[in-house]
């Protein structure tokens, strides 16, 4: 989508995290913010109020929560495997898209607490998610018993550890991401099948 197909929050959204991704949260001015979407420093004002404000709303806007909600809701099938290559799929293609808010806030979470507890919102219902999923699937007798939560924990560790490892470089890993979900997965997948 170009910049001129974009609403002006979205505008304003996409300036401030390219920037703040550069420089710094504390260093990006609302005025620097305002030139980049190409809208006066007023517009930001009025659509965010403040830094912080615009800050918190790409954090929520950046959420992989409402995908995730989506596949739990509707995408699951009750087969193990496929329903973890879609939920890694969807995982792996969010965080990717959205690695700028993430590493923003991993800057910003020591001098701004709040936006380290929004961003916390996504592992911990993605945790949830999984848990009830597992304790589903056991009940359902598709996978062995097990702790839902330690699996929930297991499944997203690898999930992230791939993603953190390719925005690091190539020096971790240079397997692409479609090989990366169908092996791992399969390999997850088979641990806890009856």
């Amino acid at each position: 989508m170009s910049q001129s197909e974009l609403s002006t929050t979205d505008k304003i959204l996409h300036a401030a995290i390219g920037l703040m991704e550069q420089r710094s949260f504390q260093s990006v001015t609302m005025k620097e913010i305002a030139a980049v979407a190409e809208v006066s420093e007023m517009t930001v004002f009025r659509h965010f109020e403040s830094k912080k404000k615009l800050l918190e709303a790409a954090v929520k806007e950046y959420s992989y929560i409402l995908p995730m909600k989506e596949i739990f809701e509707n995408g699951i099938i009750w087969s193990l495997e496929e329903d973890l290559l879609l939920i890694s799929k969807i995982y792996q293609e969010s965080m990717k898209k959205n690695k700028s808010v993430f590493f923003i806030g991993i800057q910003e979470r020591n001098t701004m607490p709040e936006i380290k507890k929004l961003a916390l919102q996504n592992p911990r219902q993605l945790k949830k998610f999984l848990i009830n999923y597992f304790m589903t699937m056991q009940a359902k007798n598709k996978m062995v018993a097990s702790d839902a939560e330690g699996q929930a924990i297991a499944f997203m560790f690898m999930n992230f550890g791939y993603f953190f490892a390719t925005v690091v470089g190539e020096e971790i890993t240079t397997i692409p991401s479609e090989v990366f979900i169908e092996q791992s997965v399969q390999i997850f997948a088979r641990g806890l099948q009856v």
